[in-house]
């Protein structure tokens, strides 16, 4: 007898060369928006390599217990390759979850915060990013076990480089938010197994362990990895409840702002709660924040699949010199040159 498919992957995505997302973008221009919005960072925000059609293959391949995705978007957006009618497809866009009051918006911070208003999504979802890919195959055990998420346990220390200007004050706001509702020291003590597993890795755990020997007031800053996130609408409904006037303000942001909160602060969430499996991410996964300069090693990954995740991050100083984006596309059909049931035929 087959398993019941649970879990739902929900992928939010935009194309910038849309006119009438221009046309929006120009209507909403940052001149007009408070002074502790921020425009947009770079336009690697926004911008499309042409790669989505192998996160579906990937997802499709390698993650057949899925049961749904969710193609996020606004003004009806998705590629002109993407099936519609693929029974396990659902397009969703920012009007059929996000309050009419806060829209548009060009921030991913209320796109991501929201995401338990999507309809029939599932109690337990997996949040990708467009540049994330599988290329190996991974059990539905390596993001929930027993309906419980797995995350891995990180924090940020401020000698780390290579964030953005925003980075750490989000993730500032966000611990501040945590330190409202919870106890450092006493999350530690009560939930060892999660805090000091050695899955998190041994510098972590040597944190932890350092830090819940501090004073019951210290609260450390919370890091995430980029790799997908094992989310839970319950996580999603006690934050709201608990905090609803603060995720309603960074939800009215046209674009991110020092002061926002984002999708970490539900993984913080339930790492506090001591409701997590660890995971070490890394280990299976790799992320490439400069894919322009490590190209090749890219296209090696890729191609002899040594990982189980790829995530390629955009920058602002990429260059596109020497077919950069042509390696990479050829990479990725080595491994996944089926057409998936996501895209048309032909």
């Amino acid at each position: 007898m087959a398993t019941q498919r649970s879990v739902d992957i929900v992928i939010p995505w935009v194309n910038s060369d849309d006119p009438a997302w221009q046309q929006a973008v120009a209507r909403c221009s940052p001149a007009f928006q408070p002074s502790s919005c921020l425009a947009t960072e770079a336009d690697a925000q926004y911008r499309d390599w042409n790669l989505l059609r192998y996160v579906f293959r990937g997802i499709e391949t390698f993650l057949p217990w899925v049961r749904r995705v969710f193609f996020v978007s606004m003004l009806g957006q998705k590629p002109d390759w993407l099936e519609e009618d693929c029974p396990r497809l659902t397009l969703v866009d920012h009007r059929d979850y996000i309050p009419a009051e806060w829209l548009p918006t060009f921030s991913s911070h209320p796109i991501e915060l929201n995401l338990h208003r999507i309809s029939d999504l599932s109690s337990r979802f997996v949040y990708f990013n467009d540049d994330t890919f599988v290329i190996r195959p991974m059990p539905e055990s390596a993001f929930f076990v027993a309906g419980r998420p797995r995350d891995q346990v990180k924090f940020w220390s401020p000698g780390v480089r290579g964030y953005g200007y925003l980075y750490p004050h989000v993730l500032i706001n966000n611990s501040g938010v945590l330190s409202r509702h919870f106890c450092y020291r006493t999350a530690v003590r009560n939930h060892p197994s999660v805090w000091l597993s050695p899955r998190h890795g041994a510098v972590t755990m040597a944190v932890a362990t350092a830090t819940s020997l501090l004073p019951s007031s210290y609260f450390p800053v919370l890091g995430a990895h980029h790799y997908p996130a094992a989310l839970t609408k319950i996580a999603y409904e006690q934050l709201w409840a608990c905090e609803g006037d603060l995720l309603a303000e960074v939800s009215s942001h046209k674009y991110r702002a020092l002061s926002d909160v984002n999708q970490y602060l539900i993984r913080g969430w339930q790492q506090m709660q001591g409701v997590i499996v660890p995971r070490n991410f890394e280990r299976d996964g790799r992320v490439f924040n400069r894919p322009d300069r490590d190209v090749n090693q890219l296209v090696e990954t890729i191609a002899q699949r040594k990982v189980s995740l790829v995530c390629i991050n955009d920058h602002e100083t990429m260059t596109f010199q020497g077919g950069v984006v042509e390696k990479i596309r050829g990479a990725f059909e080595s491994v996944l040159p089926q057409r998936s049931s996501f895209e048309k035929a032909g």
